[in-house]
């Protein structure tokens, strides 16, 4: 314990927050990926580097966050702020770093962080937000700060310089080859275990996973998503969808299965990456004898489905019809029907794919009763399919940077969510209506908290015990 908090010091410390230090809130354990790979451009630069995921050390060892914290030492903190659920942990582990050790440089970076850069800029507690992807702003803030050299510009670092507040822009973002994840994975503390973290902490029994990083941006714009084409333009500056190489991607999966990891989480669906990618990728992993999950962004063809059960030993796959309503759907830019379906179930069910199907309540166009039928259409879908696991839909919280929320007129939504601290607030929430940050012409905020909670428990009713056997399957190992 003793020697665990005189933790030697480092040029830079990537410090994952809690969600928020409110007591009997999920603190939320995962990591953004990209933090693994802004940590190995560091180490390939020379600096020394570590990783501390403050939850997970929070279980591990018994030390409250503000423990740990206090006991870090490094030149630069660099804070992850890439989905707002952090909104309230990032800046508060920002003023207890700046407190314990007020000489020392805090950066925040990540979408949310840049979405919100002039709130978190004017911190006390933080010096400088990384705009964009990150990477390059990164190492320009890094070797300013250790090395002491000065950079062209200030492009992808909004910095204070003095009593001036100086903002570069975002930066052209990266290439995305020769990409490194692995390394920046093994310099995080007690990263064995965090292969079998989830989201709420660690499972004994979880399979090793680890999320792969196979491209950037997004070639669609669902209104609700930050992650759109047009969100992610906006925040991010990255045109449409940068693809990596599948020889590469293949490589780090190797890696990471001589790491011990089971299971693999595609950031994107590799449909979206077209034939000649996900064919030449599936080929090149086949032999690792792996299990995969990813998110069909429209509906998995026959031919994607059957090759990749002769490449993992199980799928998982998630699909997003998120309405019983075409109309409200394709609204939403989501371009399936019902009958699509039910016919694309069907094939997984041929097929005995695990597939999770998930739903939210607050899209434009939804009224009182097209949402009362999500049930109904869940019940739908689970019949006579034993491998379709039906999720109940939870507050759904308005991406700050979603297509919706940066021109709600145009969608007929009102704003409650403007500012980062009303993200802040949400993160400290309990009840359901603390999470909705906006409402539609059709429904009003208490009015989609409430459908939430009601769809919700009548979802729950649904039998799906063999589904959920399945999972546990997958998830799970001896």
């Amino acid at each position: 314990m003793t020697n665990y908090l005189n933790a030697m010091g480092k040029d830079i410390i990537f410090v994952h927050p809690p969600s928020t230090y409110t007591p009997n809130v999920n603190p939320f354990y995962m990591l953004p990926v990209g933090v693994f790979s802004l940590a190995s451009r560091a180490l390939q630069e020379g600096f020394d580097v570590e990783i501390v995921n403050l939850p997970l050390e929070t279980s591990l060892t018994g030390f409250s966050p503000e423990e740990i914290v206090k006991s870090l030492d490094a030149e630069v903190f660099a804070i992850p702020l890439h989905w707002f659920v952090h909104a309230d942990g990032a800046l508060e582990t920002a003023r207890i770093l700046k407190g314990v050790n007020p000489s020392a440089k805090v950066v925040v970076g990540g979408m949310t962080a840049t979405v919100f850069a002039d709130e978190v800029v004017k911190s006390r507690y933080v010096d400088a937000v990384v705009l964009g992807e990150g990477e390059e702003g990164l190492l320009k803030y890094l070797k300013y700060t250790v090395r002491k050299v000065e950079p062209d510009d200030w492009s992808g670092v909004y910095v204070k310089l003095g009593k001036r507040l100086v903002r570069g822009g975002i930066g052209r973002p990266p290439e995305l080859r020769n990409l490194d994840f692995v390394e920046g994975l093994k310099i995080l503390r007690h990263w064995r275990e965090y292969l079998r973290t989830g989201v709420s902490g660690l499972l004994s029994r979880q399979r090793p996973h680890f999320w792969v990083s196979v491209a950037r941006g997004c070639l669609f714009d669902c209104i609700y998503c930050g992650g759109s084409r047009e969100g992610y333009r906006v925040t991010m500056g990255r045109e449409g969808l940068a693809v990596r190489d599948p020889g590469e991607v293949a490589e780090e999966v190797a890696q990471l299965r001589d790491l011990g990891v089971e299971i693999i989480r595609l950031s994107h669906d590799p449909q979206m990456l077209g034939e000649k990618w996900w064919r030449k990728f599936f080929g090149l992993v086949k032999a690792l004898d792996l299990r995969v999950y990813w998110e069909s962004h429209r509906l998995p063809s026959r031919g994607i489905i059957e090759e990749a059960k002769r490449t993992f030993s199980m799928i998982d796959l998630a699909i997003s019809p998120e309405t019983a309503s075409d109309e409200v759907r394709f609204r939403a830019k989501r371009f399936f029907t019902n009958d699509m379906l039910l016919k694309a179930l069907d094939i997984l069910k041929d097929e005995r794919v695990l597939t999770e199907v998930f739903f939210l309540i607050g899209l434009p166009g939804e009224t009182k009763d097209s949402a009362r039928l999500i049930p109904k259409f869940a019940r739908m879908l689970v019949e006579g399919r034993d491998n379709v696991a039906i999720y109940p839909p939870i507050p759904y919280t308005i991406d700050p940077n979603s297509p919706m929320a940066m021109r709600p007129r145009e969608h007929g939504i009102k704003l409650f969510f403007k500012r980062l601290d009303d993200y802040r607030k949400a993160s400290r929430g309990r009840r359901t209506i603390d999470f909705i940050g906006h409402e539609t012409r059709e429904l009003s905020r208490r009015e989609i908290a409430r459908l939430t909670e009601e769809v919700f428990r009548r979802v729950m009713e649904i039998p799906q015990e063999e589904a959920v056997k399945l999972k546990i399957e997958f998830e799970e190992g001896g």
